[in-house]
């Protein structure tokens, strides 16, 4: 999967929606249960700056870069437009993950 990224006051920040991403979301909004899980995809606008502080603190992380941005220090520098950015990352990182999972059930099957 290719690597993404998103430009925020002038520095750009790797996204990585992975389920360290994903978990750290849940807590931060107080519903750290699988069942969590399935509201992700209906969430409120007020659990957006969570998600993509917890996915922008995992890109980083990945990077090998220490920060620890929080959803209230996001919610301060971001606009309308860098959500939709976000958002677009996130379908085609899930997109991504499901495609690979198919063709992985593929290989499974044809042996």
């Amino acid at each position: 999967m290719e690597k993404s990224f998103i430009t925020i006051g002038g520095k750009e920040y790797r996204v990585e929606v992975n389920w360290n991403a994903l978990v750290n979301f849940l807590a931060a909004v107080g519903r750290d249960s699988i069942e969590g899980l399935s509201e992700v995809t209906s969430m409120k606008a007020t659990d957006i700056t969570h998600l993509m502080a917890a996915a922008i603190n995992e890109g980083e992380r990945l990077e090998g870069h220490d920060i620890h941005l929080t959803a209230l220090d996001l919610g301060a520098i971001i606009r309308p437009f860098h959500v939709n950015k976000f958002m677009e990352i996130y379908i085609q990182q899930n997109a991504t993950a499901l495609e690979a999972e198919k063709e992985e059930k593929k290989s499974l099957g044809a042996k």
